[in-house]
């Protein structure tokens, strides 16, 4: 069966996609997008160890990295220069996610 009536587009099985982090998030795009439009042709899909929605934790360590990376002059609202581009704040964004990664 076609999913997309009119095409002759066909399924493509997806196995599955895992992942402790926000990797697995991907596959909902993966399997509802195509060609930057949402339509569906993946008959089916197996996200494996992720969660069903970020908790506010997680919501707002990823906002404090943005903002570490905003708050880089070099940002430029995102037109930066890729070849001067915005490290000082990369850098403080990910310590502080080397930081929310680990336990004691």
């Amino acid at each position: 069966n076609n999913l997309v009536p009119g095409t002759t587009t066909r399924p493509l099985f997806v196995g599955e996609k895992n992942g402790g982090t926000v990797g697995p998030y991907g596959i909902g795009e993966f399997v509802t997008k195509r060609n930057g439009r949402i339509e569906p042709f993946v008959r089916s899909a197996v996200p494996i160890a992720c969660g069903a929605q970020h908790t506010a934790w997680q919501i707002s360590i990823s906002e404090t990295q943005r903002q570490a990376i905003y708050a880089d002059p070099k940002w430029r609202g995102g037109r930066y220069d890729p070849h001067d581009p915005p490290n000082a704040g990369l850098s403080v964004a990910r310590q502080g996610a080397m930081g929310s990664y680990r336990t004691p």
